[in-house]
C-alpha cells in the first residue's frame, strides 16, 4: 500500500513541477515573441529615418534686433550669400519628422568702424525632432531690419555666428 501512495505522491509533484515548467516555457515564449516584435519596429524605424531630405523651395525667416546668445539647436551652414536685401543660407540639420523653426536675431550694438559691423545668429529650433535624416533647406532672410540705415547704398558687414567670413549687406532701395 505504501508503494500505491508513494506513486500517487510522486504523480501529483511532477503534475505541480509540469504546471511550473509549462508557465516558465510560456513566459520565455512570450518575451521571445514579443522581445523580437519590438526589436524589428525599433530596426524599422531607424531604417525610415536614414536619408536625406532636400527642399527646393526657399524657408522665409524673420530677422530682427534682440539678444545674440539665444539657444539654437545644432545645424551646419554650407554657404551664405546676400542678393539684393535678401541673406541666402544653406543649412543642413538632423531631424525630418517635425517641422523645424529659424529667426535671425542681430545684435542691437554696432562697431563704429567705416562700414559698420553688426553680429547676427541664426537660431534653430528643431521641436524635439528625433529622427536622424538629414535635411537640407535653404533660408531666406529679409535683411531690411539689419542695414545700418535704410538709406541705399549703405553698408554694413554682418558677422554671422558659425560661418567664418564677414558678409557685406548694401541696403537697395525698393518701391
Amino acid at each position: 500500500m505504501e508503494y500505491k501512495n508513494e506513486s500517487l505522491v510522486l504523480s501529483l509533484r511532477n503534475k505541480g513541477n509540469f504546471r511550473i515548467m509549462k508557465t516558465i516555457l510560456f513566459v520565455a515564449l512570450s518575451m521571445l515573441v514579443f522581445g523580437c516584435n519590438s526589436a524589428k519596429n525599433a530596426v524599422e524605424s531607424d531604417q525610415s529615418s536614414i536619408g536625406t531630405i532636400q527642399n527646393d523651395e526657399n524657408v522665409m525667416v524673420t530677422a530682427s534686433i534682440g539678444r545674440v546668445d539665444q539657444a539654437s539647436d545644432p545645424l551646419s551652414i554650407s554657404d551664405v550669400r546676400v542678393k539684393g536685401n535678401k541673406l541666402l543660407i544653406d543649412v543642413s540639420y538632423g531631424g525630418g519628422c517635425q517641422e523645424h523653426q529659424f529667426q535671425v536675431i542681430g545684435s542691437a550694438m554696432i562697431s563704429k568702424s567705416l562700414p559698420p559691423v553688426r553680429s547676427i545668429q541664426l537660431v534653430h529650433t528643431a521641436n524635439g525632432d528625433k529622427c536622424k535624416m538629414n535635411v537640407s533647406k535653404t533660408l531666406e532672410v529679409d535683411l531690411k531690419e539689419l542695414a545700418y540705415k535704410q538709406d541705399a547704398g549703405s553698408k554694413i558687414y554682418l558677422t554671422l555666428g558659425g560661418w567664418s567670413q564677414q558678409i557685406e549687406y548694401v541696403y537697395v532701395y525698393e518701391d
